[in-house]
């Protein structure tokens, strides 16, 4: 309201080089200007209260689900014996699972533990293994321990290897 009669009031007061009928064609203008400009600013603040509703909701649902699973981790201890940590981990995949994938069935994952050493042998005396293709090549083995390496000492998250022959790469 007050940029509009920031215009009207001296336009018509004090008058314009205009003639009457353009100062009144600005003046209406530009209240059609505010108007606007109010009503886009009165939506975003909508849109933003209503995100902002939404982000709380999305936090109370998160603190409830973690408050039923530390409730339902505090009744399973207190009613099974004390298991290794290596139990521990293998069962984790198994009891967080989010409540939303309710229709999916995922069996916990089996882990086998080895050192970096019997997995090289296995590559070295593989003999007649026929999923190691050219394992009798010495290339081959050194390849092999080259991924096995890199695998041990850089990818401590988990990696997937895959080795093949350069042609296999260009089809």
């Amino acid at each position: 309201v007050i940029a509009v009669l920031c215009y009207v009031v001296p336009a018509i007061g004090l008058g314009s080089h205009l003639p009457g009928v353009c100062v009144i064609l600005n003046a209406v203008l530009l209240t059609l200007l505010v108007i606007m400009a109010s009503l886009g600013k009165r939506m975003v603040e909508m849109y933003e209260r209503r995100a902002y509703a939404q982000v709380a909701a999305e936090r109370t649902m998160r603190a409830e689900a973690e408050f039923k699973l530390s409730q339902s981790q505090e009744s399973n201890a207190s009613t099974t014996p004390p298991r290794s940590e290596k139990d521990d981990m293998s069962s984790i995949a198994c009891t967080s699972l989010p409540e939303t994938l309710c229709s999916a069935y995922l069996p916990c994952p089996t882990i086998h533990e080895c050192r970096r050493e019997e997995i090289l042998e296995m590559f070295v005396n593989s003999g007649s293994h026929d999923k190691l293709p050219g394992h009798e090549v010495p290339q081959a083995i050194d390849t092999y321990a080259a991924a096995l390496e890199l695998m041990c000492d850089h990818a401590l998250g988990g990696a997937l290897v895959c080795i093949a022959d350069a042609e296999a790469f260009q089809q």
